[in-house]
């Protein structure tokens, strides 16, 4: 290979000057021309069959170099001094020394040749130096050889994404951050780019409209690069939907700006940039629009073949597929295929799809609204289930609370049962030996002479002498009942009621202390007389306990003290009062029936319905039963709801959103009319219909009506029937949104594909 540099060489060895950048220095510094240079002389030629004249100590031979075109082995040139000052090449005294010729120069050297140039001189020799500097080093081996390696990839890559036309600009200005000119480092970058693609191997030719397009190493990498960077640069949107027009506006707009971008990229001048941003544009936008087309294209007869292949199952086989998807899709927007178990569980058999969400409700809400079968098959569903509210609502209360009894004569039943039950224990205490000990003798020597008289009474009523009894268990629970009437009779709250009742408990306590020693309730409870007392109490007790069992729902008595009051009651006590409480419960079921007539479930639930009912539903019939009478409240509640949205008159914005899904057929003249007081949408939306379906002759009516049609018997569907359909939905739902992820994935890998390329595009029509 020829070397580039040797005239520079050539004027080292002639002239005084030892810079192979002479020639750059005086034109960057003085741009005049020089004179031509002397022609030398030849090399002197001599017989083949001289002899060879022997080298003289301390000569040597001049230079080949200094002699173009000559043969060191066969010019015969005359031998020259060694000495300073000999020969024809010697230099004048006082000259300065030879250098031996240099490669590229520095950094250093290259701005002190340019040192007050011209810009066109400067950017001239700025890039032979670049080149010549590149080329120095891309000619190193070892690891300076994969430095490279690795550096052009990058930079190619990097070169293919929408800004790779501004990293040499980039580049050049960071560093020109740390104090590197930045026409030099841009110079360098541009020379590093012009490099690797110069080098790049061709292995292919594309015929297109403007020309044979080479296939290269380098504008695969570019490719390349701009395939992985699609994601990370945003589209456009200008318009929404998901439509041809949106869709092809967007990317017509998406690849107009980035070839914009990357147009401007190419270029140093305002103009440059203006022209190559303009071919950019063109070019972008060109690709772009073409990406929704080809997308089309290819997604279109596979989404044809999932829609044959995803045909909608049994039960909702024969439907119309439209009201299929729609009702399919409002199942997902509201959750339902996750949920649906405990949603069935929470809504029982009555339930229908419309009571599980708010989408469904108002699909269900809308079609009861617009004229045709649609309309009635949501009416007449719904007012069939709110017939049967009460008396879901009663035969849950029956099967929570139990059946209704008469309260009297149940509460006598108790009390018999009680005394049945109490019989053994007392007859026990009865023949017991009463000892008596210093705390007893203390209790009944407070006992008045009043309720001596009143106990001596009672042991005559019941045949026998308290003074015989006296030491047994029965004297001592004759005299015990003697201070309990005067307590009874006594004025609620006075101190007579209350010193009363402590000489009873005195009395009571230490009578338990004897028969069952200890000193504590625990071991207190343990005696007969104990036990007897809490299984039969009194019949004083049973009417207090049905009497604040009617009033436990009252809202004045809160859950905890409805606690502490049965907490203080006995065994049967607490039985009474429950029994008391439920006939309350139904009480309130039957008063709300008669006073409110078909809405009474209504009044029932806001009776039953708050926390504080639910609490005392609990306490008395249980936590599984209260939790299922709260279920079916909490039911009929979401029953009532569904109800109300489907037969009020006013319509919201939601309503309004569910009419362009749902819009009514022709001759919905009600619907119409308050489509066209909603909005000017809905008068637009209602005149259009009527046009186009007069023009169809009445297809798109006929179209409507099947299609709600059938999604009004889904919404309603209850049952075995609901739960067969919502698997069919679900099913069918899941492979849509499997197809259309798959179509999604197919129609990202095209844009990504087309857009890739735009850089190298704006490229090729943008360069010389």
């Amino acid at each position: 290979m020829a070397d580039p540099w040797a005239d520079f060489r050539i004027q080292a060895q002639q002239a005084p000057a030892a810079d192979p950048w002479a020639d750059f220095r005086v034109e960057a510094q003085s741009p005049i021309q020089r004179p031509a240079p002397i022609p030398r002389p030849g090399p002197v030629e001599r017989p083949m069959d001289a002899p060879a004249r022997q080298r003289t100590p301390g000569r040597s031979l001049a230079p080949p170099a200094a002699m173009p075109g000559a043969d060191a082995t066969a010019t015969g040139m005359a031998e020259e001094p060694t000495a300073p000052g000999a020969g024809r090449f010697a230099k004048p005294d006082g000259s300065p020394a030879l250098e031996a010729p240099r490669g590229v120069p520095s950094r250093e050297e290259i701005r002190k040749i340019l040192d007050g140039a011209p810009p066109d001189i400067r950017k001239k020799v700025l890039k032979e130096w670049a080149d010549a500097k590149v080329k120095e080093e891309r000619s190193q081996g070892g690891m300076k050889a994969v430095n490279t390696w690795i550096d052009d990839r990058v930079r190619t890559l990097a070169r293919g994404t929408p800004v790779g036309s501004w990293l040499d600009e980039a580049n050049a200005a960071a560093y020109n951050l740390v104090g590197v000119p930045y026409d030099e480092q841009l110079a360098y970058e541009r020379a590093k780019d012009e490099a690797r693609d110069s080098e790049a191997s061709t292995l292919a030719t594309v015929p297109t409209p403007l020309g044979d397009l080479p296939v290269t190493t380098s504008g695969l990498e570019k490719l390349a690069g701009g395939l992985a960077s699609t994601r990370a640069f945003p589209g456009l949107t200008l318009m929404q939907g998901a439509s041809l027009i949106p869709r092809t506006v967007n990317a017509t707009a998406t690849g107009a700006a980035y070839g914009g971008l990357y147009g401007a990229g190419e270029g140093d001048t305002l103009g440059d940039r203006a022209v190559n941003s303009a071919v950019g544009t063109l070019t972008g936008g060109a690709l772009g629009s073409a990406i929704p087309v080809v997308q089309n294209a290819v997604t279109g007869p596979i989404n044809s073949l999932a829609r044959y292949m995803n045909r909608p199952g049994v039960p909702v086989a024969g439907m119309d597929r439209r009201a299929v998807t729609k009702v399919a899709g409002s199942m997902e927007q509201d959750g339902v295929p996750a949920a649906y178990a405990q949603r069935r569980a929470e809504l029982g058999p009555e339930g229908m799809l419309a009571d599980m969400g708010d989408n469904l409700r108002m699909d269900a809400a809308r079609l009861a609204r617009n004229p045709g079968e649609a309309r009635s098959t949501v009416i007449n569903a719904l007012d069939a289930r709110r017939q049967g509210s009460q008396g879901r609502i009663t035969a849950e209360l029956d099967d929570g609370i139990g059946a209704p009894l008469p309260v009297p004569q149940t509460v006598e039943q108790i009390r018999q049962t009680a005394y049945a039950q109490a019989r053994p224990f007392y007859d026990e205490f009865y023949q017991t030996p009463i000892p008596y000990t210093q705390e007893l003798v203390t209790a009944l020597q407070r006992v008045p002479q009043s309720a001596w008289q009143r106990a001596a009474q009672l042991a005559e009523m019941e045949g026998v002498n308290l003074q015989n009894v006296m030491n047994t268990g029965r004297g001592i629970d004759l005299v015990k009942r003697a201070v309990d009437d005067i307590a009874s009779g006594a004025e609620p709250g006075s101190n007579l009621q209350r010193i009363s009742r402590d000489l009873s408990r005195n009395i009571r306590n230490a009578t338990d202390d004897i028969l069952s020693p200890g000193g504590t309730p625990q071991t207190r409870a343990q005696s007969p007389w104990a036990q007897a007392r809490r299984l039969a109490g009194n019949s004083k007790q049973f009417e207090e306990a049905v009497d604040m069992g009617r009033g436990a729902f009252s809202r004045n008595l809160s859950p905890d003290q409805m606690r502490v009051d049965r907490g203080r009651l006995g065994f049967n006590q607490q039985a009474a009062y429950d029994i008391a409480a439920r006939d309350q419960v139904r009480q309130i079921a039957g008063n709300a029936s008669s006073a409110q007539g078909s809405t009474g479930d209504n009044a029932v639930r806001r009776a039953l319905g708050s926390d504080n009912a639910r609490e005392k539903l609990e306490l008395i019939a249980g936590p599984r039963a209260a939790q299922n009478i709260t279920r079916r409240l909490d039911a009929e509640s979401t029953f009532a709801r569904t109800q109300n949205d489907a037969t009020a008159n006013s319509i919201t914005s939601t309503m309004n959103a569910a009419a362009k899904k749902w819009p009514a057929p022709d001759g919905g003249a009600e619907a119409r009319a308050e489509l066209i007081k909603s909005s000017l949408q809905g008068q637009a939306m209602a005149l259009a219909h009527r046009i186009v379906n007069s023009i169809r002759n009445g297809a798109v009516n006929e179209r409507l009506v099947r299609e709600q049609a059938d999604a009004a018997r889904m919404l309603v569907a209850q049952g075995a029937d609901r739960d067969a359909i919502v698997g069919a939905l679900i099913r069918f739902s899941q492979r849509q949104r499997l197809n259309g992820q798959r179509s999604q994935a197919i129609e990202r890998v095209i844009r990504d594909l087309m857009q890739a390329p735009r850089g190298l595009a704006v490229q090729s029509t943008t360069s010389e």
